[in-house]
């Protein structure tokens, strides 16, 4: 994204990414990403009751730990519980759900 700041047309595109609701590639550009639909996750439970079925999530796909740096290892044994732990206690929280780069909705049905 660095990068992408330096170019002309970026804050507009942003501009209009963040009115819309849709990112869309005017340039063609190949790092322009493809066309993309932003969710809040109010929307996204919405949309999916709509449909009838019975709503789980939204849960972060990545959460905050996004924002830990690399492990050079992945952990192991009782610090990979504790992750995956901290991981689960902070997935659906509705004020963390914007740390994350992907939402996850999953929709059942009622029998």
């Amino acid at each position: 994204m660095a990068d992408s700041v330096r170019e002309p047309d970026f804050a507009d595109v942003v501009a209009v990414d963040l009115a819309s609701g849709v990112h869309r590639n005017p340039t063609g550009r190949p790092r322009g990403f493809s066309t993309a639909w932003f969710h809040r996750p109010e929307e996204l439970h919405a949309e999916v009751a709509a449909t009838g079925l019975h709503v789980e999530g939204p849960v972060a796909v990545e959460g905050i730990a996004r924002l830990a740096p690399r492990p050079r290892h992945p952990p192991s044994g009782s610090t990979r519980a504790r992750v995956l732990d901290l991981v689960r206690a902070t997935e659906s929280g509705p004020t963390l759900l914007g740390a994350s780069g992907h939402l996850l909705v999953v929709g059942r049905t009622t029998r």
